[in-house]
């Protein structure tokens, strides 16, 4: 019984310090890797190419280019109107490893076309960012994913 008991007592250290060797593969844990490296720092783009986006109905494909440039092409998932002031489209981007296009149209009290919106995949580190310039011009700008979608800790 003596052996029995120490053969036991073994075998689950040697468990033990086998699983506390094993690496967390918990791919929350992995860290993300960027997918915008090729890109330049910013893009910009005209308030009539944002609006021209807007024309496209869900399950189309297309392709958008930003100062006379292609970027990007992937398939619109949703394109809604919620009110009259306001319309917001998703369009999934398979070259970008399935990053999602978001903009949002609004319509101001001075009726003045304002645009807001990302390109970003959770499963990356970085992310573009939609900015309205002083002069009134877009850019979409490279950013850490970070600063659109922090990290929640449950700790």
């Amino acid at each position: 019984m003596k052996f029995t008991t120490t053969l036991v007592v073994l075998l689950t250290l040697y468990a033990v310090t086998g699983f506390s060797q094993v690496k967390n593969l918990n791919p929350a844990t992995i860290a993300p890797t960027p997918l915008f490296a090729g890109y330049p720092g910013s893009i910009s783009c005209k308030e009539a190419e944002l609006g021209t986006i807007f024309k496209s109905l869900s399950g189309q494909n297309i392709n958008i280019a930003f100062s006379g440039t292609p970027y990007f092409s992937g398939t619109v998932v949703s394109n809604i109107q919620r009110h009259n002031n306001l319309q917001s489209i998703a369009i999934k981007l398979p070259g970008l490893n399935n990053a999602v296009l978001a903009l949002t149209k609004r319509i101001d009290e001075n009726n003045k076309t304002i645009y807001i919106g990302h390109i970003i995949n959770p499963k990356n580190s970085d992310a573009f960012e939609l900015k309205h310039l002083a002069d009134g011009s877009y850019q979409f700008v490279k950013t850490d994913k970070e600063r659109i979608l922090p990290t929640c800790s449950m700790q």
